[in-house]
C-alpha cells in the first residue's frame, strides 16, 4: 500500500503500537465503517415492518446473509456454509442473541459491539438447548419463518443504505487494487495456483475473505466458465476473477485479464466488445429499470458486438450484496433494480470476460472495483463514455 494510507490491516498493529490495547484496536480498525447503533435499528425497524406486513410480530434469523445484513457480525468459523453461528430472534421488543458459549465472547466483544443484542449462550455439546431456548422465547408470539419472508429480506438487502455504500466504495477499491497489482506483477512460469494464492494472500491481508478465485492461464481463458486454478503454468496470459467478502458483510466481484508483452489483434477485439457488453448492460440498469428490459439489452449487446448467442454459454451476473449475486438476470427474471444498491454483471465470450461491481444511486454509476491507477480506456455506449479497464500489459 501506499506508504501515506493506513489500511484497515495496519491499523490495529498501530493502534496495539502506540499502547491502545484491544479496545482501542477495534475502535481504529473499525472507525467510520463499522454497524452502528442507529444503523442497527434504522434496519431493524425496516425488518419489523416487513414481518408485520407478513402478519406477524417475528423471525427468527439463522442464515448468514441475513445476520450480517442487520448486524454486520462475521457469522461464520468456516465459511463453508450459508448458517449464521449466532441466531438473531427478533421479537417486537428486542432481538435476542443466541449461540454456542465458546463463541458468545467473540461476537459480544468483536463481532457485536455498541449494538443493542441481547446475548445467550448454550453449550457447544448440546445444539437441542438452543431450540429449547428459542421455543421459550418465542412462546405467545406470532412467528413468520425466515424462508417465508425471504421475498422481503431480498429487497431489504438488495437497497443500500449510505453506510453500506461508503463500505462498498471504500472496500471496493481495495479490492480492485488489490486484483490490479497482482495482475501487474505476474511473470512467466507462475503457475494459476501461484496467482491464486498471490490473490488470496493478498486480499485477506486487507481484512478480507476470499470466496471465489478463479485463474485461467493460456488455453485455458475461455475453456472453462468458472476456471478454478491449476497447476497450469503461464506463458502469455492470465484471467483472474475475485469474489470477496469484506468487513460487514457485503461481496464484491471482479475480474481482470493480463498479457505478457504485447497482445494479439483478436485478444485486443475481444476484450474491447466484452467491456462495451459490460458497459451496455449496466448503463441501462438505472433505478427502476425491470429485469425483463435489461435481458433484452443483453440479447442486443451480445449480438452488435460479434457474439450473437454469447448470453447462452454462462450466467450474466445481476444484483449483489450480501451474497455474490444476490438474484440472477435470467430470460424469466421479474425484479426491479433498486433505487441503491450493487450490481455485478459478468458478460463472457471468446476468450474473456468484463466484471465490475457498480453502485447505483438513481442514474448515478459507480464500479467501485474499479481502483485508481488501473489502466482504462473509453467505451461509448449510448451517447455516453465509460472508463473501463484495459488489458493490462505486463513487459
Amino acid at each position: 500500500m501506499r506508504s501515506n494510507d493506513l489500511s484497515f490491516s495496519a491499523a490495529p498493529a498501530l493502534a496495539y503500537g502506540l499502547g491502545l490495547g484491544w479496545e482501542g484496536m477495534m475502535m481504529m480498525e473499525d472507525a467510520g465503517l463499522a454497524v452502528t447503533a442507529a444503523e442497527f435499528q434504522d434496519k431493524l425497524m425496516r425488518l419489523r415492518a416487513a414481518i408485520e406486513e407478513a402478519g406477524a410480530d417475528g423471525v427468527v434469523l439463522d442464515t448468514a446473509k441475513n445476520v450480517s445484513w442487520l448486524t454486520g457480525m462475521r457469522t461464520y468459523v468456516s465459511v463453508a456454509t450459508d448458517q449464521s453461528l449466532a441466531r438473531l430472534i427478533v421479537l417486537p421488543d428486542r432481538v435476542l442473541a443466541l449461540t454456542s458459549n465458546n463463541e458468545v465472547e467473540r461476537f459480544e466483544e468483536e463481532e457485536a459491539r455498541g449494538l443493542p443484542l441481547v446475548w445467550d449462550a448454550y453449550p457447544w455439546f448440546d445444539a437441542g438447548i438452543r431450540d429449547v431456548k428459542t421455543t421459550r422465547a418465542i412462546s405467545g408470539h406470532r412467528m413468520v419463518q425466515e424462508a417465508e419472508l425471504e421475498s422481503r429480506l431480498l429487497n431489504l438487502r438488495v437497497c443500500l443504505s449510505e453506510p453500506e455504500r461508503a463500505r462498498a466504495r471504500r472496500y471496493g477499491a481495495i479490492v480492485g487494487r488489490v486484483i490490479y497489482e497482482v495482475a501487474a506483477s505476474l511473470h512467466a512460469g507462475m503457475t494459476e495456483n501461484d496467482v491464486a494464492g498471490e490473490l488470496s494472500g493478498r486480499l485477506m491481508a486487507e481484512g478480507f475473505q476470499p470466496l471465489v478465485v478463479l485463474v485461467a492461464a493460456d488455453h485455458r481463458c475461455g475453456l472453462r466458465p468458472h476456471p478454478l486454478p491449476t497447476t497450469l503454468p503461464i506463458r502469455h496470459r492470465a484471467l483472474m476473477a475475485v469474489s470477496v467478502l469484506v468487513p460487514q458483510g457485503l461481496i464484491l466481484s471482479v475480474t481482470r485479464q493480463a498479457v505478457l508483452e504485447e497482445p494479439t489483434e483478436l485478444e485486443e477485439r475481444e476484450h474491447h466488445a466484452l467491456q462495451t457488453i459490460f458497459t451496455a448492460i449496466t448503463s441501462a440498469a438505472s433505478a427502476g429499470t425491470e429485469a425483463p428490459a435489461l435481458w433484452e439489452t443483453v440479447r442486443e449487446a451480445y449480438a452488435a458486438n460479434g457474439f450473437p448467442d454469447g448470453f447462452l454459454h454462462h450466467h450474466q451476473g445481476g444484483l449483489a450484496g450480501y451474497q455474490g449475486r444476490e438474484t440472477f438476470l435470467r430470460p424469466d427474471s421479474t425484479w426491479m433494480v433498486p433505487p441503491s444498491g450493487l450490481l455485478a454483471f459478468n458478460p463472457t465470450g471468446g476468450a474473456t470476460k468484463a466484471e465490475d461491481t457498480v453502485l447505483v444511486e438513481g442514474r448515478r454509476f459507480t464500479p467501485v472495483t474499479l481502483a485508481s491507477g488501473t489502466p482504462t480506456e473509453p467505451i461509448h455506449v449510448s451517447g455516453q463514455t465509460w472508463m473501463r479497464p484495459s488489458l493490462i500489459i505486463v513487459k
